[in-house]
């Protein structure tokens, strides 16, 4: 058994802000085919352009919207866990 100790924030940032950024681009690509399908609906052929700028715009959002949550998150985790482990131990875990 091995026990985590200590996470190291900085790379706790690294990997929450892609992890953030990754889930983000993919939350955007669905907005943005919910919100073109809801404009060409409700606009017809007329609001292709403009239905094409929103979905950009929320593929855009979503992406650094999920990398600043993301890297929030994670900062805020790895520190709490390194500052409960220092109370309790780390967690054991088995590597093979």
């Amino acid at each position: 058994m091995a026990v985590l100790e200590r996470i190291n924030v900085t790379s706790a940032l690294k990997v929450g802000t892609l992890m953030g950024l990754i889930l983000g681009l993919i939350m955007g690509v669905f907005a943005a085919l919910g919100l073109g399908a809801m404009m060409v609906g409700l606009g017809g052929g007329q609001a292709m352009g403009v239905s094409a700028l929103f979905g950009i715009g929320a593929i855009i959002g979503y992406a650094i919207g999920g990398a600043i949550g993301g890297a929030i998150s994670s900062v805020l985790t790895a520190f709490v866990y390194n500052l409960v482990a220092g109370w309790v131990g780390g967690l054991e875990i088995e590597l093979k």
